[in-house]
């Protein structure tokens, strides 16, 4: 009876996170998008190496190498 129970606890427990993790990729890809919306408006500002150049407005980077 207690494997039975702590079984069924942890098949709650594992939907559980597989639906906050659901609900957080999809956050994500929402702030991914309003950051990209931010970048592609900025008026850039960059910090540069020589390997890569960082806006210290927006922070979007790229890099140098080709």
């Amino acid at each position: 009876m207690d494997r039975l129970f702590i079984n069924n606890t942890r098949k709650k427990q594992a939907k559980q996170l597989i639906n906050e993790m659901t609900i957080l990729r999809h956050e994500l890809i929402q702030l991914e998008q309003k950051l990209e919306h931010i970048q592609r408006q900025c008026h850039h500002q960059f910090l540069e190496t020589t390997t890569m150049r960082k806006c210290k407005i927006c922070h979007y980077t790229e890099s140098l190498h080709y």
